[in-house]
């Protein structure tokens, strides 16, 4: 039996990174992040960067948490229609996204 109590949405991206542009990437996604998660129902944005690749050759991993899909659809539409600019990322990487979660169950650390 499941003691599901959280709806939570996640996608997951793999960014490559051009050789040399990392910083400029980081700072993109920062600023693009801030602005989605200003949204309704958006949960957070984090960014891992991959430890078992050359340095010149970055991978991150991207993992944006949203209250359900309904949410984060309505919140990228939104963003689109006041013409908000989300900082493109496309020169500085190749992007693919890796898959869509739904949580449906957790163990957390229990409170003290």
């Amino acid at each position: 039996m499941s003691h599901y109590t959280v709806a939570m949405y996640r996608m997951t991206f793999e960014h490559c990174v051009n050789p040399g542009e990392e910083e400029v990437f980081l700072r993109k996604w920062k600023a693009s992040s801030d602005i989605i998660q200003k949204e309704p129902g958006a949960l957070g944005s984090r960014i891992f960067r991959r430890m078992d690749r050359a340095a010149d050759e970055p991978i991150f991993y991207i993992m944006a948490d949203w209250d359900d899909k309904t949410s984060r659809d309505r919140a990228l539409k939104a963003i689109k229609k006041r013409g908000t600019v989300i900082e493109d990322h496309n020169g500085h990487v190749w992007k693919t996204m890796i898959d869509e979660y739904e949580l449906i169950d957790e163990s957390l650390v229990p409170e003290s």
